[in-house]
């Protein structure tokens, strides 16, 4: 008995291999099943073993061993000892050959991440000279999670990771800003069972700024994903139902904004203070620069401007050419996007109410 009977398919050499591929598929799920769930269970009892990669590699082998050895002693006790040996030379292969791949995928990703940095080292480096060379740039600093909470722009019930990289600072309304890559920890439980899952909060840039009006209470634009998926009558309709505590929908008179954006404030008097028309119209063109998704938030007397990406924005083409003109001129307009934000929002000019 056998789980893929290639043996009993015409082909000769060509059944094995695609067999032997298949079992290597296989050993790879197993692999990375355990892998998780190992680094998943370190991670709760302490954060600091989930980078301890020769603790979690060691023991996903000793477990993919044990697994081995305990499909070998049923296969030869309970199914026959045909089964039994084919398990363990077959399994015992595949979950081998993925431990030997690890090795050069593992020093192919070290000269990748050297080849990222530099490269950022130069074209940041290049820019900022461009932009605004009182702008400082740190590779590995990343901002505060006091100012990721801060920004009530994202719901989550406990900080699981919380890493970024690429710190801009400017002088100008204390503006400052970096990539972040945040996960949270849920627990739930249900009949009498834990359910413990990490998901993503949010992975992109977070800026903020002092904004230049004083305000209280709280307003935030969200992308207008009801519209957009719903249509404007009905998308509209499930805004209206969309709020946190005491944060209601707020509409604007923008078209154009509202076409993209949605509004939602803890009173709407603060809201239309806050956002001005020309502030709409500024926010409408910061938009254009990004395809991606962005969220604004007004809390005490801060601007944050959160724009989530699956990638960082200053990341090479590995295998393309560093010299397209059309790829650095598009992460420059990004750059330059995100770090002239003072200027365009007109953040120097106090206002009082």
């Amino acid at each position: 008995m056998q789980i893929f009977p290639f043996d009993e398919l015409p082909g000769g050499n060509f059944s094995k291999i695609i067999g032997g591929f298949m079992y290597g598929v296989l050993g790879l799920v197993v692999v990375m099943i355990i892998y998780k769930q190992i680094k998943i269970k370190l991670g709760e009892r302490k954060r600091e073993l989930v980078t301890n990669n020769i603790l979690i590699n060691g023991l996903t082998l000793l477990i993919s061993a044990l697994v081995l050895y305990c499909g070998y002693f049923i296969g030869t006790n309970y199914l026959g000892n045909e089964m039994g040996l084919n398990f363990m030379l077959k399994w015992g292969g595949a979950i081998l050959s993925v431990f030997i791949l690890i090795i050069p995928y593992n020093l192919i990703k070290k000269v990748e991440s050297g080849f990222i940095n530099n490269y950022k080292d130069i074209f940041i480096a290049t820019a900022l000279r461009s932009i605004d060379s009182a702008i400082s740039y740190s590779k590995d600093k990343f901002i505060g999670q006091d100012e990721f909470t801060d920004s009530k722009l994202f719901t989550f019930q406990n900080i699981y990771t919380f890493n970024g990289s690429d710190l801009f600072a400017g002088s100008v309304q204390n503006f400052h800003g970096s990539s972040l890559k945040v996960q949270q920890k849920e627990v739930h439980k249900s009949s009498g069972k834990t359910e413990v899952k990490i998901s993503e909060v949010f992975n992109g840039y977070l800026f903020v700024a002092d904004f230049n009006k004083l305000f209280s209470g709280e307003t935030y634009i969200f992308p207008d994903v009801s519209r957009n998926i719903l249509g404007e009558v009905y998308g509209e309709f499930m805004n209206e139902y969309i709020h946190r505590g005491k944060i209601k929908l707020v509409k604007m008179e923008d078209v154009n904004f509202e076409k993209m954006f949605t509004v939602y404030s803890s009173d709407e008097l603060t809201a239309r203070y806050i956002l001005s028309p020309k502030l709409i119209e500024r926010i409408n063109e910061f938009k254009n620069n990004f395809y991606q998704d962005i969220l604004f938030s007004f809390v005490n007397n801060k601007l944050f401007v959160a724009i989530k990406t699956d990638s960082e924005l200053f990341k090479p083409v590995i295998f393309g050419k560093l010299d397209d003109y059309n790829y650095l001129q598009k992460q420059y307009n990004y750059l330059y996007a995100l770090l002239t934000l003072p200027e365009q929002f007109d953040l120097k000019t106090k206002i009082w109410n």
